[in-house]
């Protein structure tokens, strides 16, 4: 294996419609094609660099934006906030957030977002299967 590396604007993102709307960019995945991401249908999304386990991605949340309540049933979810502030709801509690924030949800944990702020939210994301 060897070492890979990639700047984040050269990665293709994909945006995601209503009620999900976001842009995301997987850098790290071990799927081969498509990636879960909460939603019903697993959509196809063109990695950076292909892993053996865990799924590191890169969501962009306009204001007013945000995700609908899902969960992900085989996978735990670790989110790093770069920027912006808002609200998760995790498990039905809310949960704010700031730039620096780091939130840990277990798998199958239903969990949504909103971006009540007035910049952009760029948050990391870490997903592994258990």
């Amino acid at each position: 294996m060897e070492v890979e590396v990639r700047k984040l604007h050269e990665i293709k993102g994909v945006s995601i419609p209503e009620p999900y709307a976001r842009i995301v960019k997987i850098l790290v995945s071990p799927e081969k094609e498509t990636v879960p991401l909460g939603l019903s249908t697993p959509i196809k999304i063109e990695k950076a660099i292909e892993s053996r386990c865990g799924t590191v991605g890169v969501s962009l949340i306009q204001p007013g934006k945000g995700m609908e309540p899902h969960r992900h049933k085989n996978e735990e979810e670790t989110i790093y906030i770069i920027n912006g502030r808002g609200e998760y709801i995790v498990a039905g509690k809310p949960v704010k957030f700031e730039p620096d924030t780091i939130i840990h949800i277990p798998a199958n944990v239903e969990h949504g977002l909103l971006n009540s702020g007035d910049e952009m939210i760029k948050q990391v994301w870490f997903m592994t299967r258990v």
